[in-house]
């Protein structure tokens, strides 16, 4: 199992801070990973949602389904398929899940986005360790600060 996992202090209350997370289509307001983003079918565990970005220098989508789901506190999902420039992706990982949690502190809410990929095969963990657990911290990172700097306005 791959994980990376960033935190960040926001200064904003975690009600404040769902606002801008649960619906998806706020995602490429902030969200490192999501140009466009549209909202399939469903609501709580069990929606289905689809991210459009890039990776490198291609155009991804990504189908995910909602697997855990407590307002204000939770926001889970799972990669169903992954697709570059509209045909499958390589598969790297069995499975990929991304964890939104926001814990109440004095002064506002610590968020953390947690992104966890099984490898699909010896040779593409060492991959997936190499060249791309790089570019997750990045981005989780980066949609972290966006986040904090979306809040503050």
């Amino acid at each position: 199992m791959i994980e990376v996992v960033r935190r960040r202090p926001v200064d904003e209350p975690p009600e404040q801070l769902w606002a801008l997370i649960e619906p998806v289509e706020r995602l490429p307001e902030w969200f490192g990973f999501a140009e466009r983003a549209e909202h399939l079918e469903g609501s709580g565990v069990g929606r289905r949602q689809r991210i459009h970005g890039r990776w490198g220098n291609k155009e991804s989508e990504v189908d995910q389904r909602v697997t855990r789901y407590e307002p204000g506190r939770v926001l889970e999902w799972v990669h169903e398929a992954e697709r570059l420039e509209g045909a499958p992706a390589p598969k790297f990982a069995r499975s990929t899940t991304l964890t939104i949690r926001l814990e109440p502190v004095a002064g506002g809410t610590v968020v953390s986005l947690e992104s966890r990929q099984e490898p699909a095969s010896i040779a593409r963990g060492l991959v997936l360790r190499t060249m791309g657990r790089r570019e997750v911290k990045r981005r989780l990172a980066s949609s972290l600060e966006r986040l904090a700097e979306l809040a503050r306005r």
